[in-house]
């Protein structure tokens, strides 16, 4: 199969940005059916669980795509190495994470001094904030595949020496960032150690040895993430398979034309909504692979449809374009802190009906975001600048 060079159009890019948005807000909307006056199980509950599962797997495809594309890319200069590809990895995750901490510890402390109670409630469903859940949140060891590790270590009479804790600040979205962080370092050094493996750069044999074992290494822990998190971790594969998909002549001969990209979304979303109700309806793995899946191809054959230069010149006049780039510039950061404003709003008790609060928070959880991600997310170019230069990195 003949590779081109990938290069996303600009209707490509907006209507990722559009996506982006659109899954954030989906995640904020079903922890608004699940976190805000919940009724465990009922079925605006399990919809709103299969909305927020459905939207993650969109991220998880999208993130495959983005850092798959921006390391095929850079990867053509042949000083930039594995550090520089962590740097840039370090900076995107962090420039959010560390702020959506910080916020979390502020709101948990808020919550401990104002309603005791409904912290003691909240303590007894996820770990209690501590400096020990901090710094393994931080450090992307919560949710660690502890016991995989200690099945495999007890044959030898050892166990793994690491507590399983859920995410700091009662912040249950933050594990998304722990398999993804994981996922990162993978696929970094398969491609970039593949590249001295096979001979496309000359490295020592002490660089393909340590490339091999840190390949072998971070392999392992994604095996043993797979035992809860296998399907966003197909489906991120399935989103760096995309970007090949891209570079095919041959499939952008057949499905990069209006009428076979209509075709083809048409009957992918098909599947998808089947999909999607079966979720629904079975109410058990929220992310499963089959969902995964669909909702992938569907955004492949978008992106397809996008490219197409009548619908990409349509949308990048739009006022869509404007709201979809603004969106996506702040949507990281809303996926990081949307989760402990409502977990406060609820402790709150309000007597109102909930659907009428649906709207302010969804004003207040965009808002705050907007402004934490201008002094934050939207600096994480610069972050990743200045690392290089304190440490040297191409």
């Amino acid at each position: 199969m003949k590779l081109d060079k990938v290069v996303l159009s600009t209707g490509s890019s907006i209507f990722l940005n559009m996506v982006r948005l659109v899954a954030c807000e989906a995640v904020v909307f079903g922890h608004f059916l699940t976190k805000y006056q919940p009724v465990p199980y009922d079925p605006l509950f399990i919809f709103g669980s299969t909305i927020g599962g459905s939207a993650v797997l969109l991220f998880f495809a999208l993130s495959g795509l983005l850092v798959s594309y921006s390391l095929l890319h850079k990867s053509d200069d042949p000083q930039y190495g594995f550090r520089s590809f962590f740097v840039d990895r370090f900076s995107r995750i962090y420039s959010g994470l560390v702020p959506a901490l910080l916020f979390s510890g502020i709101i948990a402390a808020i919550i401990y001094t104002t309603n005791y109670t409904y912290y003691t409630n909240l303590s007894t469903m996820q770990s209690a904030p501590s400096l020990q859940t901090f710094t393994l949140t931080l450090f992307m060891l919560q949710r660690f595949p502890v016991a995989f590790f200690n099945g495999l270590l007890s044959n030898l009479g050892l166990s793994f020496p690491l507590p399983d804790v859920t995410p700091f600040g009662f912040n249950g979205i933050l594990w998304t960032l722990v398999v993804e962080w994981w996922i990162y370092l993978f696929f970094g050094a398969l491609v970039i150690g593949a590249l001295a493996l096979v001979g496309k750069r000359r490295r020592s044999l002490v660089y393909r040895a340590v490339s091999c074992v840190a390949i072998v290494m971070f392999g392992l822990l994604l095996v043993g993430f797979s035992g809860e998190f296998g399907g966003v971790i197909a489906v991120w594969f399935v989103g760096a398979l995309m970007t090949l998909a891209l570079g095919s002549s041959a499939l952008k001969e057949k499905f990069f034309h209006a009428k076979w990209a209509c075709v083809t979304l048409a009957v992918c979303l098909a599947v998808a909504a089947f999909a999607f109700c079966w979720t629904y309806a079975s109410a058990a793995d929220y992310s499963n692979v089959y969902l995964g899946l669909s909702l992938s191809l569907c955004l492949f054959f978008a992106i397809a449809l996008s490219s197409e230069k009548r619908f990409s010149s349509a949308l990048a006049k739009s006022r869509i374009a404007r709201l979809a780039n603004f969106g996506a510039g702040y949507s990281y950061t809303l996926f990081l802190t949307h989760y402990p404003i409502i977990i406060f709003l609820n402790g709150l008790n309000l007597l109102v009906d909930r659907w009428i609060m649906l709207l302010p928070i969804l004003l207040i959880t965009n808002a705050v975001a907007c402004a934490v991600a201008f002094f934050t997310e939207k600096k994480s170019r610069q972050l990743a600048a200045a690392v290089k230069k304190l440490m040297r990195v191409p």
